[in-house]
């Protein structure tokens, strides 16, 4: 019974813990994007047609923001029931975010 109530302790600490520096990575992102804001950027797709462009250049980034237990628990539990999985959402989008700002 001492060993569930320090995992549970041990999950809410982490639960708190990892929302709060998301918020602040997600903070940091708008921040940095503000600062963009006078640079065009444009996502596209593999599969799309890029459009004609004069005097284009091309920045190419990547990031890997990696999930914590928390985000890992609720995605397969929600696994279970289909959907979607709405913590990787949030994964993808703040690693697509960053990777745009690192190489403009």
């Amino acid at each position: 019974m001492e060993q569930l109530i320090f995992l549970l302790f041990l999950t809410t600490i982490g639960f708190f813990v990892g929302r709060h520096l998301e918020g602040k990575h997600y903070a940091s992102i708008k921040e940095r994007e503000k600062q963009t804001l006078h640079i065009p950027m444009m996502n596209f797709g593999a599969k799309q047609d890029l459009p004609h462009a004069h005097e284009a250049q091309l920045f190419v980034g990547s990031v890997v923001v990696a999930n914590d237990y928390f985000k890992t628990l609720t995605s397969a539990l929600r696994n279970l029931v289909g959907g979607r999985i709405l913590v990787y959402e949030s994964l993808v989008d703040r690693g697509r975010r960053e990777a745009l700002l690192r190489s403009s």
